[in-house]
């Protein structure tokens, strides 16, 4: 059944910010978005007398081939009348023709389907229920005070691929602790993955006064290690150029906990140390800030060649580091393979429709790993070797050999997972990886990756 002309223009009115861009069809030659839709009619561009000029045609004037094409456009997008009531973390949507509801609990991120008769049961995604129902339209009807809102309208802009109200719902799971950003009125970027009370209070003291934005480079400063954040930050927080500082120490976290947590250095003298070398090595000439890494580097083989110890603040570093690149080269350690073998535990392999979970074949293969993906796992294999580290490789099924993402798992928890340049997981990859933790029973959050 078609629907009346003044409820088409209502419909389009009503969906016109959600889907400002979506292209509704073409009028009279020329296509039409969603954003040329007003209360007079539809814009759109041509020539008149020669000379391109901006046309509106009033809604009493449109053609019926175009009311056509608009209710097909309404009906395809525009959602079913569901009655959509909220409580907090608890939001309701009921269909009235059915009677079933589908409850959504952003606190405990879940969804409860309940039938006509009462019965409830979780389901995992709610994709079937919403089908035929634009997400980004269907959000725009929840119950919301001004923050809240504000996290949806956000969504919406970012997530411009959301046609299905489930997949925003799932969204909505992944990004609800930007509510706490845009609560305390600070800066964020859409992809940070902590919220804001994941940092102290002092923490985020220093950060405001910097007038900084919160991302995913102040998520690292302290995601690998709180408490040596805060140490960092103390030690630079009156900086005349603190931003600059505070990325160049952000960029090099994960290898400052390495040198702090496996080659025992003192937080207070590495700082120093790096601080009165500018950050740099001055081997690379066109590297600004890679004397962290370098260092990491230097620490790794010199703990092998002088398992006594090392001088681990040389004043030169480079002559230090050549030195005992020659030295590791000469002696250099052969990795154990046979022993390598007898750790592999077939029952941590896992795969599914798209995605497999494989153990390396050998040492060469991790260290293959770490150079194809630009990342330090080939410097784990004394640990794996040990028995206090297993990497996992995370592949597509259909591509096995190719390297997708490093795995770590340390005392039954994922500690790592990381992408090429130690990027972090992609959506589909993160499911994948919390399906494989509940299957083998390993302790996994997203938080952080």
């Amino acid at each position: 059944m078609e629907m009346t002309k003044a409820e088409i223009k209502e419909k389009m009115l009503e969906m016109q910010e959600a889907l400002k861009y979506a292209r509704v069809g073409m009028v009279d030659g020329s296509m039409v978005y969603l954003y040329d839709i007003s209360e007079e009619g539809i814009r759109r561009w041509g020539y008149v007398n020669n000379v391109w000029t901006q046309i509106i045609t009033e809604w009493k004037d449109l053609t019926k081939a175009t009311y056509e094409m608009l209710d097909k456009f309404v009906k395809l997008k525009y959602p079913k009348e569901y009655e959509v009531t909220r409580n907090t973390f608890l939001i309701d949507f009921k269909n009235a023709e059915t009677g079933e509801i589908m409850t959504v609990n952003l606190k405990d991120k879940k969804f409860t389907k309940t039938n006509a008769k009462g019965s409830k049961r979780d389901i995992k995604y709610p994709h079937t229920f919403f089908k035929g129902m634009d997400g980004r339209v269907i959000a725009t009807k929840i119950p919301a005070d001004d923050h809240f809102k504000t996290l949806v309208d956000t969504i919406i802009k970012k997530e411009n691929q959301c046609s299905n109200m489930g997949t925003f719902l799932v969204r909505l799971f992944d990004n609800i602790h930007l509510e706490t950003y845009i609560t305390a009125g600070v800066e964020f970027d859409y992809n940070i993955k902590v919220g804001y009370d994941f940092f102290d209070k002092d923490v985020r003291t220093i950060i405001n006064s910097h007038k900084m934005q919160y991302n995913q480079t102040v998520e690292s400063f302290f995601g690998n290690n709180h408490d040596l954040g805060k140490s960092m930050l103390y030690f630079i927080k009156d900086e005349k150029e603190f931003q600059n500082v505070f990325y160049a120490i952000a960029q090099n976290m994960r290898d400052i906990v390495n040198l702090v947590d496996n080659y025992k250095y003192d937080v207070k003298r590495l700082f120093e140390y790096c601080k009165e070398r500018n950050w740099t090595s001055g081997r690379q000439r066109y590297a600004s800030r890679d004397l962290v890494s370098f260092i990491g580097d230097y620490a790794r083989m010199a703990e092998l060649v002088f398992p006594n110890g090392f001088d681990k603040y040389p004043k030169d570093i480079v002559d230090h580091h050549d030195g005992v690149t020659k030295l590791y080269e000469k002696e250099k350690i052969k990795f154990d393979d046979e022993l390598y073998k007898k750790l592999i535990n077939p029952k941590l392999e896992y795969e599914t429709k798209n995605y497999a979970m494989i153990f390396p074949k050998s040492t060469g293969d991790i260290q293959t790993e770490g150079r194809l993906l630009c990342h330090c796992v080939g410097s784990y294999v004394n640990y794996i070797l040990q028995g206090s580290s297993t990497i996992l490789f995370l592949r597509e099924k259909e591509t096995p050999d190719v390297p997708l993402v490093t795995v770590e798992i340390r005392q039954g928890k994922i500690t790592q997972a990381r992408g090429k340049y130690n990027r972090a997981l992609s959506y589909d990859e993160k499911v994948f990886l919390e399906e494989y933790a509940a299957k083998k029973k390993v302790t996994y959050t997203a938080r952080g990756y």
